[in-house]
């Protein structure tokens, strides 16, 4: 079960996050989550119990400042809103947060799905300290696309029906990073837009939620453990 703590962002001052801690005390790698365009909501602190049940320190960052919202209208409002200069200051408090941890191992990883993709893979081609990325459905706004050799690994998840994220602008920034020399993996799924979102009925894939997240586990086993 996630708990609420407080990090200290020069974006923003105090920002509001939740923490899922593994069992036991053994040293433990960590993962950032960051949350859809609706703010951090239960189907963001579930899957944030997910990895800390891997055996993952597990942290979800709230890039709204505590909103979040069901509503359409008002979730494309807050995601404009929202600046990713600002968003990856947060994600960079989360990183130094996460390494400070007693049972951090000093591995980190960021995850995040829709617009949390987006800033999952910005914060792989801007924020140091990263040992892995593993983008959703999302991709950042063009100024946070610079890659090279020493970014993050990358395992990324879309959907070969998704009409916005569309395969061919997934596919070009997977050969722009890796001509730049790094390291991005990708795979598509038969799910829909967001088909990792359980509470979401008509976007939820069992099968490909199922094999994205079972790559995903191995490939975090791989560059946290």
């Amino acid at each position: 079960m996630t708990q609420a703590i407080t990090l200290s962002s020069s974006a923003q001052g105090s920002v509001h996050a939740e923490l899922a801690l593994p069992a036991g005390d053994a040293l433990s790698g960590a993962m950032i989550v960051v949350h859809e365009w609706w703010g951090l909501n239960d189907d963001i602190r579930r899957i944030t119990d997910d990895l800390a049940k891997e055996g993952y320190l597990a942290l979800a960052v709230d890039l709204y400042g505590g909103r979040f919202t069901t509503d359409a209208s008002e979730a494309m409002q807050l995601a404009n809103d929202m600046k990713t200069t600002e968003s990856m200051k947060v994600v960079a408090a989360a990183v130094e947060f996460l390494k400070a941890q007693p049972r951090s191992n000093g591995k980190v990883g960021i995850m995040g799905f829709c617009l949390g993709g987006g800033q999952a893979l910005a914060a792989a081609s801007s924020v140091p300290g990263l040992r892995c990325a593993v983008p959703f459905y999302g991709l950042p706004i063009p100024s946070f696309q610079t890659f090279g050799p020493e970014s993050p690994r990358i395992l990324g998840h879309y959907s070969e029906s998704d009409a916005h994220v569309t395969p061919e602008r997934t596919r070009a920034l997977r050969d722009k990073a890796a001509a730049a020399g790094a390291s991005f993996e990708l795979h598509f799924y038969p799910g829909p837009h967001a088909f990792m979102r359980r509470a979401d009925p008509a976007a939820f894939h069992d099968a490909s939620a199922t094999l994205a997240w079972s790559r995903t586990l191995e490939f975090l086993g791989r560059e946290l453990q």
